[in-house]
């Protein structure tokens, strides 16, 4: 199980860097490496990191057939099968998985349904995961042609993230100011762009 975290973990990184097909490799070969001997909220973990690197490959059918197999292992889920390493994924985590999932398949609707799902079930406390959702909600909102609508979620979503600049945060927020490159014409987002690079002046440009 411990070996099929591993492979996970570098699937996760490799969509990261762009590296789709990589990533579904590693991914599968966590499921298939640990299948006799993981949990089930584990085994879906593993599913959702296959379903992120068919997302980032822009294959629909695969990645929602992952997903789809990511829940019904997640609603096997017995806590007390679960080494302590795999307690944070929880129906929130999934749910946030399934908003990057569609965010990358630009099939805004759909996100727009995993976001709310994900921050009804998201503890409060978990600041760095609620501004990593509401980031991708607000490139949603770009994908509907609503710049005004995206800026809002996105200045709420920093506020939120307070202090916090880790170097994937920051790849969320300069991918979002590259998305709403083509709006820069309009009000919102041009003091938008200046808020961030208040904000955060080393990171460059969008």
């Amino acid at each position: 199980m411990m070996g099929g975290r591993l492979l996970s973990n570098m699937s996760h990184q490799a969509t990261y860097l762009g590296n789709f097909d990589l990533a579904v490799q590693l991914a599968r070969a966590a499921q298939e490496g640990s299948r006799n001997a993981t949990s089930a909220t584990t085994m879906a973990m593993f599913l959702a990191m296959e379903a992120r690197a068919h997302a980032g490959n822009g294959e629909d059918g695969a990645c929602s057939r992952a997903l789809r197999e990511a829940e019904r292992y997640f609603e096997k889920s017995d806590s007390a099968d679960d080494p302590l390493w795999i307690r944070y994924f929880d129906a929130a985590e999934l749910a946030g998985e399934g908003a990057h999932c569609f965010r990358d398949l630009r099939s805004p609707k759909t996100t727009h349904e995993f976001v709310t799902r994900a921050i009804e079930l998201t503890d409060p406390v978990y600041v760095r995961t609620l501004a990593f959702v509401r980031l991708v909600h607000a490139a949603s909102y770009v994908q509907q042609r609503e710049p005004g609508q995206a800026v809002a979620v996105a200045r709420g979503a920093i506020e939120l993230a307070g202090s916090l600049k880790s170097h994937r945060y920051l790849r969320y927020i300069r991918d979002l100011r590259s998305d709403l490159a083509p709006y820069e014409g309009e009000s919102e987002v041009r003091e938008f762009g200046e808020f961030v690079a208040e904000r955060y002046p080393n990171l460059g440009g969008g």
